[in-house]
């Protein structure tokens, strides 16, 4: 069938035939006549390939949807003069750039994936970004033409390319997953092809910022669509007995990386935007190659946080930072000026409250505890006070922050051991902890009249395992506080907690508990109620051992 329509060499120019024929199987004007077969006859007749014709059919074959047209373009990329292919794609690229227009366009105006073309013709065509990819991976031409002369060699069509990845990669959703991980690629394999080209001349400084600027602006552009769980591996690091699965293909992504690492190296240069720089200095830091460089990054993560782009890396560098491996060297240099994470402490909360992902609430959760490890003590006794308060956060956090209260005063309990309890570092381990969060954490609801009719309520069962952190708490901070430096020991301070919140819970915990045993209604405020008698037992049995201790 092909061979019949083709019937080119008896033709008086074999190029425009060849042509209808391409354009014929696109617009399937002919019967049985696809683009697919056309390619199969063209890898057998490479005499007949020759007579391609890239400026006539390349205007058809990139944005067309039809399903032959990948191996229509590697036959016109292998078989082609590939300066008529660079000529040819210049024109595309201009084609394309007057689509995208300014970056002004709105949302709509760029017809993509099954819409009409520029004529109304009704020929379905893949999306902008499709086209795009299609460009760059037909520009990778450029490092098979022969050069005579060095003027001869034009690099203008990189930064037009550059622009439209940027305005078509900026609209939301442009390129999928699979598309920006591909445009990463396919930018830094034709990067090293350029590059190969120059080497010819021995001077690659000309041609240098041009290539640094163009691969940094795709990975600002694209680099959100690696998505190498990079968050998770530095987690499952750090904290082995409790890491859970990579996502699925995140290996792809590593290797997109490791070919951006190889580009940026080929080059000799250094990336050329902060965003596409710290991509690379992520990366390669969780596999242990660079150091930390606070006063360059610390900025970016943060604003990475506030916007939610590039948060997968920014995560995985302050897991790494705050909980180092013992078997890596990934640890905070000790002249880090811990006053540099305090805006931290206040996206962190919002970070582990509110995203939909479970993994980051608990990674933000997490680095919100490392943080606060490492700022000052009157610092850490602001934050957790309004953490355990703060009711926009929702329950939950207010009920995990007690766990991050814990957690603060043991560390400062332990740096306490040389007998110093004055100091803004030891403020966790004097009386001002109590004065600051008995009244916050040490109280009890009013629940008179309440005979269990609420215990399904939402709030009930958050607020039944509050207390059961906060008797966890309590039991914690007496054993471990053994010379009574924030005066939980002394005999006021116990009355208090005995009269404002275990006597109450010793008369109402044990009839609720009658309750939820006789009705399946009470299922979710049962085991926050087993909690809270097992916790009192606890403080009962402590205080006992603690006072035949003091009376030997």
């Amino acid at each position: 069938m092909v061979k019949d329509l083709l019937g080119i060499l008896k033709t008086e120019d074999p190029s425009v035939a060849l042509t209808a024929v391409i354009i014929s199987a696109l617009d399937e004007q002919s019967p049985g006549l696809t683009l697919s077969s056309v390619v199969e006859y063209l890898l057998d007749e490479k005499d007949i390939s020759g007579y391609l014709d890239p400026l006539a059919v390349l205007t058809h074959l990139i944005p067309s949807a039809d399903p032959g047209v990948e191996g229509m373009l590697e036959v016109v990329r292998e078989r082609c003069r590939p300066k008529e292919v660079m000529i040819a794609c210049e024109e595309n690229l201009e084609r394309v750039r007057r689509m995208v227009g300014d970056g002004d366009t709105e949302e709509g105006e760029w017809y993509g994936e099954g819409e009409e073309g520029e004529e109304g013709e009704g020929k379905k065509e893949v999306s902008l970004s499709i086209q795009i990819l299609r460009l760059i991976r037909m520009f990778t031409v450029i490092s098979t033409i022969p050069l005579r002369r060095k003027s001869a060699l034009s690099l203008s069509f990189i930064p037009e390319l550059a622009i439209v990845i940027q305005r078509v990669g900026g609209r939301a959703g442009a390129f999928s997953k699979t598309e920006g991980r591909d445009g990463l690629w396919y930018s830094a394999d034709l990067v090293v092809r350029v590059v190969d080209l120059v080497e010819r001349w021995e001077e690659r400084g000309e041609w240098k910022e041009i290539l640094v600027e163009y691969i940094s602006t795709v990975i600002d552009t694209l680099g959100t669509h690696i998505q190498a769980s990079l968050a998770k591996r530095a987690f499952g690091i750090c904290f082995p007995k409790i890491r859970g699965p990579l996502d699925e293909g995140w290996e792809r992504g590593e290797e997109v990386v490791r070919r951006l690492q190889s580009c940026f190296s080929r080059i000799g240069g250094v990336p050329g935007s902060v965003s596409s720089g710290f991509v690379l200095f992520a990366h390669g830091y969780l596999r242990g190659d660079w150091k930390w460089e606070l006063g360059t990054y610390m900025p970016f993560m943060i604003s990475s946080i506030q916007t939610n782009n590039f948060l997968d890396e920014s995560l995985a560098v302050l897991v790494l930072s705050f909980f180092p491996d013992p078997s890596n060297s990934h640890p905070l240099p000790p002249s880090s000026p811990s006053l540099s994470f305090l805006p931290l402490l206040s996206l962190l909360p919002v970070l582990s409250s509110t995203h939909p992902d479970p993994f980051i609430r608990h990674c933000a959760f997490r680095v919100l505890g490392g943080v606060l490890g490492v700022v000052p003590g009157l610092v850490q006794v602001e934050v957790l006070a309004e953490l355990v308060e703060r009711e926009g956060l929702g329950w939950k956090m207010r009920i995990a922050a007690i766990g991050l209260v814990r957690d603060a005063v043991l560390r400062a309990l332990e740096r306490d051991r040389g007998g110093c309890s004055s100091g803004n570092e030891n403020v966790m381990a004097s009386p001002r902890f109590l004065q600051v969060f008995a009244p916050v954490l040490f109280v009890l609801k009013d629940f008179s009249g309440k005979d269990g009719e609420d215990l399904e309520r939402d709030e009930m069962v958050m607020e039944l395992t509050r207390l059961g952190e906060v008797l966890g708490l309590y039991y914690v901070l007496v054993m471990r506080d053994t010379r009574n430096r924030t005066g939980i020991r002394d005999l006021d301070n116990r009355a208090n907690f005995e009269r404002r919140v275990l006597a109450p819970l010793r008369g109402l915990v044990p009839r609720w508990i009658g309750v939820g045993l006789h009705s399946h209604s009470h299922s979710h405020a049962f085991a926050p109620l087993v909690s809270l008698q097992t916790g009192l037992e606890r403080i009962d049995g402590m205080w006992d051992v603690i006072g035949r201790g003091a009376g030997r």
